[in-house]
């Protein structure tokens, strides 16, 4: 009994420290946010913009300079680490111009990056594919005003199969997708892609 309970004391000590750890990730993540509305606007529309967002509590609806829409931003860690990624460091800014005629943003989350892409490349067909649902919802709600803007609710495989995440536990951008029965409750369907499936992929 004793081992048990300093075995379950330990567990509770490790959940703290995870505790502790997001709100210290999420202070500095916040920090970071402030500091991105300050470089991209005047300090007094930075303020209104921030002001804004704390009373949305993540609900409400965020102007970034350069994007034609406003977006809507999740408090959770996948969402924070993907705005940053894209809006904040200028991950996807490319040092030499390009003109697409199509974009595929696999596995698309919350269609941060294919905003992204809709506003920096107007002329070009974007399709946005992802499976999980509650990812699939903020998508639609981020990239509904964009007419060339495509969603589908899918995972891409090698062939038209029906797929499940291999590892559920860990971040949303990290899911590995694998094979499974069309009975199957965490089924999703699995656009196929190549010469055997009909549909195929092209740039330029």
């Amino acid at each position: 009994m004793r081992v048990i309970r300093k075995g379950w004391a330990w567990l509770q000590v490790k959940a703290k420290l995870r505790q502790r750890k997001r709100k210290i990730e999420f202070l500095v993540w916040r920090a970071k946010f402030v500091g991105f509305y300050f470089r991209k606007y005047d300090p007094l529309t930075a303020i209104r913009i921030i002001i804004r967002a704390r009373r949305s509590r993540g609900k409400g609806p965020l102007l970034i300079k350069g994007i034609e829409h406003p977006l809507f931003l999740r408090t959770t860690a996948a969402d924070l680490y993907v705005f940053e990624e894209i809006f904040i460091r200028d991950e996807y800014k490319l040092p030499f111009r390009i003109s697409p005629r199509l974009i595929i943003d696999v596995g698309a989350n919350v269609g941060f990056s294919s905003v992204y892409f809709s506003n920096y490349y107007p002329n070009s067909c974007v399709v946005a594919v992802e499976p999980v649902d509650e990812n699939f919802r903020q998508l639609r709600l981020n990239t509904a005003r964009y007419p060339n803007i495509r969603v589908l609710q899918a995972a891409l495989w090698s062939s038209s199969t029906h797929l499940r995440i291999e590892n559920p536990e860990v971040e949303p951008w990290e899911y590995r997708m694998e094979e499974t029965s069309p009975d199957d409750p965490q089924a999703h369907e699995g656009a196929g892609v190549g010469p055997r499936t009909g549909v195929l992929l092209t740039w330029g």
